[in-house]
């Protein structure tokens, strides 16, 4: 069992933070025993009953692996938002319990939503090419997301995922 812990790092200017849009889903490529899964929405939101276990999963998987795979949501792990002090710097957005795989990719393929440093909000903004940009009129501020980068970040399980690290994988938008 390990924890997969999305990193995620932006620059941001004129925005005071941004945060994943409810019911947002992560997409992920899987590991397990030799075969490899890409593609793979991971929702939060959901509840699936894991097979000859006794809880829920956010995601449950038997086939094409030679084993059964569960993946749950961990909320105790990170932040629900990024903010303008994080600029520049990776934060833990995300983290999964993962049984019987790893997590290689991890990306953000759903909107956010952003706040500017005056107060205005945008809801379910999607990127383009790894950015985003805007004007807040009622402050005349220009705002922008740009260089987003997500990585998965491997931790033991032991401890928290600022913590223990394991290895760094690059992931993608």
């Amino acid at each position: 069992m390990g924890i997969f812990v999305l990193m995620v790092k932006a620059e941001l200017e004129g925005i005071a933070k941004f945060s994943l849009s409810e019911n947002s889903r992560f997409l992920v490529d899987l590991h397990s025993q030799g075969e490899e899964k890409k593609g793979v929405y991971i929702c939060p939101y959901e509840e699936l009953e894991v097979e000859g276990g006794r809880g829920t999963a956010q995601f449950v998987l038997s086939k094409p692996f030679k084993c059964n795979i569960s993946i749950i949501a961990l909320k105790d792990y990170t932040r629900s938002e990024y903010t303008a002090g994080d600029s520049g710097e990776f934060v833990p957005m995300a983290a999964f319990e993962c049984r019987g795989c790893d997590i290689t990719n991890i990306s953000l393929p759903d909107p956010f939503d952003v706040e500017s440093t005056g107060g205005y909000r945008w809801e379910k903004q999607t990127l383009d090419d790894g950015e985003w940009c805007e004007y807040d009129e009622e402050n005349d501020v220009s705002v922008m997301l740009t260089n987003l980068e997500c990585m998965v970040e491997t931790h033991s399980g032991k401890g928290d995922a600022k913590g223990k690290k394991g290895k760094k994988q690059k992931g993608g938008r």
